[in-house]
């Protein structure tokens, strides 16, 4: 899918932020994945122990996993859209299988929980 048309998808990350900013009197904000990506940007460009390894992996060798689309939602792969945002890549493979959007081989080689 073009990154211009992943852009326009849902972000189901924006709608929940937005149900957060809602409960804490906030104004909501836009619920685009071009409305989340200055956070995912900022994210994982301030969390480098985190998404270092996905950086490295993504540049070397591509997207291991596609990105989770349905209804025109972005259920899965903010963060990996923003990294290949990032790295100025035109596009990125989807599904619209979510369990088939992780890669679980690269996830228990780089499990959470030994990020800082």
């Amino acid at each position: 899918m073009p990154m211009s048309e992943i852009m326009k998808l849902t972000s189901v990350d924006a709608e929940a932020e937005n149900d957060y900013r809602l409960d804490a009197g906030l104004a909501p904000r836009g619920t685009q994945v071009a409305d989340i990506l200055p956070q995912k940007l900022h994210e994982v460009e301030s969390q480098r122990d985190r998404y270092a390894p996905m950086e490295h992996s993504m540049r070397t060798q591509g997207l291991t996993a596609p990105i989770a689309v349905n209804a025109g939602y972005l259920l899965n792969g903010g963060h990996r859209v923003a990294e290949a945002y990032r790295q100025g890549w035109v596009g990125m493979h989807v599904t619209d299988d979510f369990e088939n959007s992780t890669d679980r081989t690269w996830d228990a080689a780089h499990p959470r929980s030994t990020f800082g």
